[in-house]
């Protein structure tokens, strides 16, 4: 095999050639990709005329062993090649490879750059994924402004969505500029759901600022956001505000219009009583009117990790409202679940008083 390298090196196709001879079932991939790069690490530009002689994989492992290689040498001239010589089928890929050389020589703009050059692919948004994966509080400008040029919501929300993952922390100022380049949320035309979720990004800033007790930047953000979204950082000021008892910070959460809101809120309030005292936040959500007591409960369903001992504590509640509102939510929070989980979802769902709603929890745990 030595000598079909060294005729690579004098004529690249006659090397192919040779190997075809050599292999008439065709050539080990991994053979094929170390002589392909061997002849691109010497000359890229004979990349078109050799990527037709090799396989898929062949051409992946080949961009792969020769981009790191010759970006060193030349990274624009490299750049050059796989932008104006490459056939399409293969420029989505090596545009890839290089994207990950950059990445690693920490050239994110040069990264973004070529990301948005890429045609649509799998590679395209894996190259998205990486980018996006390590922007951050250091690269923000850069990355808020290779956001904006995404044309595609997919994509915009995918990068959205990793951005903010890595800016969690304690950069509130960081949530706060991307917060004013992203988009009101508007309903899904396939399912309703909301694109962008500005309302998980506010609360964020809130629970940062709130564990400062920031209150002017509290005020400073409630005061830009919309109207309809000013319950969002209500709902979280409410919650934290370790002035009043528990129970009157629920119903003043009540009193919210937002029921996304209100719900969090009281969410909020109960998961921080039952990180506390369990049993204080079991007798807490008992305590409630019969308006609060349904959101109140879904907390406990969240945080009460035992769902076997949760189900037992339904099963001891006495007839009336709050025992029937418990095996409704205990019923709901479990119908996507499995196996044992489900089975107890199905068993507690069994003790509902009215036959007509026993009937509706079995459908609805069926699927």
């Amino acid at each position: 095999m030595i000598a079909v390298f060294d005729l690579a090196a004098r004529d690249p196709s006659a090397a192919f050639a040779e190997l075809r001879r050599s292999f008439p079932d065709g050539a080990p991939d991994e053979m094929q990709a170390r002589l392909a790069a061997s002849i691109f690490e010497r000359d890229f530009t004979k990349a078109p005329e050799i990527l037709p002689q090799i396989s898929k994989r062949a051409m992946r492992g080949a961009f792969g062993l020769a981009i790191p290689k010759l970006y060193a040498r030349d990274g624009a001239a490299t750049i050059t090649v796989i932008l104006d010589k490459l056939p399409d089928e293969a420029k989505a890929d090596a545009m890839y490879r290089l994207i990950e050389v950059q990445l690693a020589a920490g050239d994110m703009t040069g990264a973004m750059r070529i990301q948005l050059e890429m045609p649509k692919s799998d590679w395209r948004l894996q190259a998205l994924a990486e980018i996006a994966g390590k922007s951050g509080s250091s690269n923000l400008e850069s990355a808020l402004n290779w956001m904006g040029e995404l044309t595609d919501d997919r994509e915009r929300e995918l990068a959205h969505v990793l951005i903010i993952d890595n800016l969690r922390g304690g950069d509130d100022g960081g949530l706060l500029r991307l917060l004013a380049v992203t988009p009101v949320d508007e309903p899904s035309e396939s399912d309703g759901a909301r694109l962008w979720n500005r309302r998980n990004l506010i609360r964020r800033i809130v629970s940062i600022q709130q564990s400062r007790n920031d209150s002017a930047a509290l005020i400073h953000l409630r005061g830009s956001v919309s109207v309809e979204e000013q319950p969002e950082v209500d709902s979280v000021l409410i919650a934290r505000d370790e002035t009043l008892p528990p129970a009157p910070r629920i119903a003043w959460l009540w009193q919210l219009a937002n029921p996304h809101a209100r719900n969090y809120g009281i969410w909020l309030v109960v998961g921080e009583e039952w990180k506390n005292n369990p049993q204080q936040a079991m007798e807490l959500v008992l305590s409630l009117p019969e308006e609060t007591f349904g959101a109140a409960f879904r907390a406990i369903t969240n945080e009460w990790e035992d769902k076997a001992a949760l189900s037992e504590w339904i099963k001891a509640l006495p007839p009336g409202f709050q025992r029937e509102q418990a095996i409704n939510n205990f019923a709901g929070a479990l119908q996507y679940s499995h196996g044992d989980e489900k089975d107890l979802a199905r068993k507690v769902a069994t003790w509902a008083a009215d036959p007509s709603k026993r009937e509706e929890l079995q459908r609805s745990l069926s699927r």
